[in-house]
């Protein structure tokens, strides 16, 4: 869904350069309300953040549990996403490719390096060949890794060892960096921009800016909420809860909730707000207008959890 904008200049740098295509919530997370009111350079440097949000770890663990009912959103979001294998041999890396879930080549403590069976022969030979080996003694080391059982240690020549994977059921490695206040602010302010039109580059709001210019989070721009809803739903939401000062809204999966305020700011009396929600597995939209009493206390809060007690698996 397109939403007009008139002013020329841009929301972030307010250069009057030619604008680009900008989804208020990120089109990887599924978002598709957007407008032009962002210059190229400004949207390509929140794009380069935006591009890490799907491995934030409460967002990637929503998208997981909603897996059934959004399969494609979440089939591509899952993609080339880290993960971990509990092996005899310790804990293993691996990553999500083309669907499947595979052990990653990597290094143990002990000098030996652990390769995917279905890659082991051809790194093994890529390895032996860049020592000099020839042909029969490159065989003769790849008959041993054939032979070899999982987990086994092999020596396949004085400077290549070589175990087997023993890997056991994958689960998600969720450690990647948080990075959502950056972004639900962009989301915010983006949303409030639609309300208040030109009066969105009021000077009160220059450290919004700021912080989204630079991609760095000034912490008095603004004051930031994380809290989460009772249940995962297949959905995004964006609400105005609080003329002034103004409260704005993002809810994401349902059941991840950001209370965005801006201390200097106000919607004007007479100005309709505005409610969005998106249907994730219907790809229906629906922005309309909603009484000022209608607000994020309709639904039952709770304060987030620490990233700790997100489960792993």
């Amino acid at each position: 869904m397109e939403v007009g904008w008139n002013d020329p200049r841009c929301l972030v740098c307010k250069s009057e350069a030619p604008f680009s295509a900008e989804h208020i919530i990120p089109e990887a997370l599924g978002g598709r309300l957007w407008a032009r009111f962002l210059c190229a350079p400004c949207n390509s440097g929140l794009g380069e953040v935006e591009g890490g949000w799907k491995s934030d770890p409460a967002v990637r663990f929503a998208f997981n549990r909603l897996s059934e009912q959004i399969p494609e959103l979440a089939r591509r979001l899952e993609e080339g996403q880290p993960y971990i294998f509990d092996s005899p041999l310790g804990i293993l890396d691996g990553r999500l490719r083309k669907g499947e879930v595979t052990l990653d080549s990597q290094r143990l403590r002990d000098g030996s390096i652990v390769v995917p069976s279905k890659d082991g022969p051809k790194k093994v030979e890529t390895m032996l060949r860049r020592e000099g080996k020839d042909n029969a003694e490159i065989a003769e080391a790849l008959a041993r890794l054939d032979a070899a059982t999982e987990g086994q240690y092999i020596q396949l020549s004085d400077r290549t060892a070589i175990k087997k994977d023993a890997a056991i059921a994958p689960r998600l490695k969720l450690n990647s960096p948080d990075v959502k206040p950056l972004l639900v602010i962009k989301i915010a302010y983006e949303f409030l921009a639609l309300h208040v039109g030109s009066g969105i580059f009021h000077p009160s709001l220059d450290r919004v800016r700021d912080s989204l210019r630079l991609r760095d989070l000034s912490p008095d721009c603004c004051l930031f909420e994380e809290l989460h809803a009772s249940s995962y739903g297949p959905f995004h939401g964006l609400l105005i809860s609080q003329r002034e000062p103004v409260v704005v809204v993002v809810r994401l999966f349902g059941y991840l909730v950001y209370r965005v305020s801006f201390p200097s700011v106000g919607v004007p009396v007479g100005t309709p707000l505005a409610g969005y929600t998106l249907c994730l597995d219907s790809g229906e939209e629906d922005l309309s207008p909603v009484g000022d009493s209608i607000g994020i206390n309709a639904v039952e809060m709770r304060p987030c959890p620490p990233e700790e007690d997100l489960p792993n698996g």
